[in-house]
């Protein structure tokens, strides 16, 4: 099961209230990812390079100086790995997590894209946003500087 889940299956009783068997859904993958045309323009491959202030305003929508990620719904697992990531990887001065309706900040981060304006997110796969913005083509996986997971 994935680690994201691990609070809220044990707080509706866990093993002992539910039953889980294989694997629901396989190659799933979640993350940070940004517009290609900016990636390459200014060659962001990590989300490590977002300590650059100058990097940062680049995804500022706000005019606050910090980059607006586009993160999750207050209370999902992905708030607290998201929350985790920004502390680790010491991204609280230049990195606001942006929270609320998720589908609601997706619409608003396509829009923003088909203006040509750069954008900054958090996603998994599968997941319909990745059909309308394609990873490769639209959009840019970032790496992570190492791996770090809530505890």
């Amino acid at each position: 099961m994935a680690t994201l889940q691990n609070a809220q299956y044990a707080a509706v009783g866990g093993d002992k209230r539910l039953y889980r068997k294989g694997i629901y859904i396989s190659n799933a993958v979640q993350g940070y990812l940004i517009n290609k045309k900016t990636a390459d323009k200014y060659h962001i491959t990590n989300i490590a390079q977002f300590k650059d202030a100058n990097i940062a305003k680049l995804f500022d929508t706000n005019g606050n100086g910090k980059a607006d990620l586009i993160g999750c719904n207050p209370g999902w697992g992905c708030e607290t790995a998201i929350n985790n990531h920004l502390n680790a990887y010491q991204l609280n001065t230049t990195v606001e997590h942006n929270q609320g309706n998720y589908t609601a900040m997706i619409a608003d981060t396509i829009t923003r894209y088909k203006e040509g304006k750069p954008i900054f997110y958090y996603t998994w796969a599968p997941y319909w946003v990745n059909a309308v913005l394609k990873p490769g083509k639209d959009i840019v996986w970032l790496q992570v500087p190492f791996s770090s997971f809530p505890q």
